[in-house]
């Protein structure tokens, strides 16, 4: 018997120090132009207390989003999950990244992050758009009559 409060206690006292759902703060905004061929790594700025957060990036090629969702789950093994943190008595001001190599012109859309935990969740979205690299004529010898 005494063993079944300790173990109430215990769920309790989790979800005292977890408190609220995680927060993104900031998002990768771009702002210079984004060419074929280059590699970028956008991210998100998320404060949680919770050690045990999980972070999802999701990819959407229209404009807006699905109301319901931030659109379609990009693969895990293309981003790293932040490092365990120990300390949930405090906020942690976690960094979570999604790198994006060889970048082609249908990687151009919406990125949103999602940080949930076991109160909640929180969002944000950023727009990447990819073009090509602009040509220069280069002119050489005498101009043509």
């Amino acid at each position: 018997m005494l063993r079944v409060s300790v173990k109430v206690l215990n769920m309790f006292f989790f979800v005292e120090k977890v408190r609220s759902e995680p927060q993104i703060f900031f998002i990768w905004q771009q702002d210079k132009p984004l060419y074929v061929g280059e590699n970028v790594v956008i991210f998100c700025r998320v404060l949680t207390k919770d050690p045990d957060t999980k972070y999802r990036w999701y990819y959407s090629s229209g404009k807006i989003a699905d109301k319901e969702t931030l659109g379609v789950l990009i693969d895990p093994r293309r981003y790293e999950q932040p490092p365990y943190r120990s300390n949930p008595t405090t906020f942690i001001n976690v960094m979570f990244k999604l790198k994006l190599e060889n970048l082609t012109i249908k990687q151009s859309g919406l990125y949103g992050c999602e940080a949930e935990n076991a109160i909640g969740f929180g969002s944000r979205q950023t727009s990447l758009t990819v073009t090509y690299r602009p040509v220069i004529p280069i002119t050489t010898g005498t101009p043509c009559l």
